[in-house]
């Protein structure tokens, strides 16, 4: 079982296979979306970006996204790419897990994906998105806010 999420702004066309996820996006139960609140932005990259990692949603607060799942191990791989003229700084919790630290995420459209596995016990994974402490940006070339492109779940079969 995989499913890839594509997050984006609510004019642009998911990636083929992929779920669209917007910043309107609020999590149902037994679905999947936003817990948080707004305020994410949208952001569109140039077309020489593939589909999946031209656009993405950022915020300089905390994000926290939810998918229901049933229990298991789970491989996610994470996909960010600065779309504007500025690198960022992602931080990014997995079920309470620190996943990803202190992630530099460079403004010349690298794509960076990051694989972390993780346990679901209580059929949610709950992924929490957010960037440094620090929320006033003094240097331009360092954005103050977290970037996401989109994430693949895979469920890890025991063999």
């Amino acid at each position: 079982m995989s499913i890839k999420f594509d997050l984006q702004g609510s004019d642009s066309e998911p990636a083929d296979g992929c779920q669209l996820v917007t910043k309107e996006h609020r999590y149902t139960r037994g679905g999947f979306g936003w817990v948080t609140q707004p305020p994410h932005t949208e952001f569109s990259g140039e077309e020489e970006i593939d589909s999946l990692h031209r656009d993405c949603i950022s915020s300089t607060q905390d994000g926290v996204f939810r998918l229901n799942l049933p229990n298991g191990d789970y491989r996610i791989t994470s996909y960010f790419c600065s779309v504007d003229s500025g690198k960022h700084k992602v931080y990014l919790i997995a079920n309470n897990q620190k996943v990803i630290k202190k992630l530099i995420v460079p403004s010349d459209k690298t794509v960076i994906k990051r694989v972390y596995v993780v346990k679901v016990t209580d059929r949610e994974l709950t992924q929490v998105i957010y960037t440094s402490k620090e929320r006033v940006q003094r240097n331009p070339s360092t954005h103050n806010h977290w970037i996401w492109n989109g994430f693949m779940v895979e469920k890890i079969t025991n063999q």
